[in-house]
């Protein structure tokens, strides 16, 4: 076996190995600091994605609820609507209960002012505007029926549209009568009707 001898065999002087320099305070400082930083910085981040979480389910949740606001507020709306028509037909059925003796006085009232030779043949009431086809016997019953009318509390603006003579056929007779046509405003006052 080869033996080598690695130990110097001259007695010079070695250089001493250089001891382990200090690191300056400066560079410990900055190191420290910047350690710390990122620590902080870890810390700060950790601590705003929690509130970016929180503020996530805030906003979820909060979404959610004004998506049920937004639901009640549509039914609360067709809720009114409703109500609105409601009311509207409530008003219609209340006008209508107002009305509905209006066209018994008028009929009355009408079979109070007709003469004994004078016969309707039709009768339309639209609102307060009535409409009288009829048959006379004489022109003279026609105009007495006409000035029942002016005479009357319950009608107004009385005018004879027409009053033709023509000749009727009965059971083997053939009669002259006037065919006749007034036309008339109920008075609101007297009868309770809504112009």
């Amino acid at each position: 076996m080869i033996r080598i001898n690695l130990l110097p065999t001259d007695k010079k002087p070695r250089k001493k190995k250089k001891t382990a320099q200090k690191i300056p305070s400066i560079v410990l400082g900055i190191i420290a600091t910047f350690v710390v930083s990122l620590l902080a910085s870890g810390v700060g981040i950790y601590l705003l994605d929690k509130q970016i979480k929180t503020l996530k389910k805030d906003k979820a949740h909060k979404t959610a609820k004004y998506e049920e606001l937004k639901k009640q507020v549509k039914d609360a709306k067709e809720i009114e609507d409703k109500i609105k028509t409601i009311e509207a037909n409530k008003k219609v059925i209340e006008e209508l209960r107002a009305n509905m003796s209006v066209p018994v006085k008028v009929i009355d009232e009408i079979s109070k002012l007709l003469p004994e030779n004078v016969w309707l043949k039709s009768m339309s009431l639209n609102g307060p505007s009535i409409s009288i086809d009829g048959v006379a016997m004489t022109n003279d019953d026609v105009v007495v029926f006409v000035n029942n009318f002016k005479n009357s509390k319950v009608f107004k603006e009385t005018y004879l549209v027409k009053s033709i003579e023509v000749q009727e056929k009965g059971e083997n007779v053939a009669v002259r009568v006037y065919n006749f046509a007034i036309t008339m405003i109920v008075n609101p006052v007297d009868t309770g009707v809504k112009s």
